[in-house]
């Protein structure tokens, strides 16, 4: 098995944490330490009481992301559709094999050019490959 997914799921669970405790961190310590007695002991408190008391906030909490999740995610999408790659990739294609068709010297112009951007991608592309 490919070790990339493996690492992708671990990124995933991990910065998911560390979003989880900065942004519902503070709320969930205000909820337990509102729960606080006399000199800082919990009191034993049945669970439906719980329930009820953490009832608003987790449905805020929904509400908010099921709010906020489309706009976010059309926003990823017209990034996406925003770096059409396969143009991209067509319109060098057509740029190299023109180059290649009118340079019949060798003068190696397109040659220096591909070099010098293939040296700012390769870092890019080793550790994709070896990810």
């Amino acid at each position: 098995m490919a070790m990339s997914p493996l690492i992708s799921a671990w990124l995933v669970g991990a910065l998911g944490g560390l979003h989880c405790l900065s942004m519902c961190g503070g709320f969930a310590a205000v909820i337990a330490a509102g729960d606080q007695g006399v000199d800082g002991v919990s009191p034993l408190v049945p669970r439906r009481a719980i329930v009820r008391q953490q009832a608003g906030h987790h449905a805020g909490r929904i509400v908010t992301y099921t709010l906020l999740g489309p706009p976010f995610g059309a926003g990823g999408v017209a990034l996406l559709k925003a770096a059409d790659l396969l143009t991209l990739q067509r319109g060098m294609y057509v740029f190299a094999n023109l180059g290649l068709a009118l340079n019949r010297q060798g003068d190696g112009w397109l040659q220096r050019a591909g070099a010098r951007m293939f040296g700012a991608v390769l870092p890019f592309v080793r550790r994709e490959r070896w990810a």
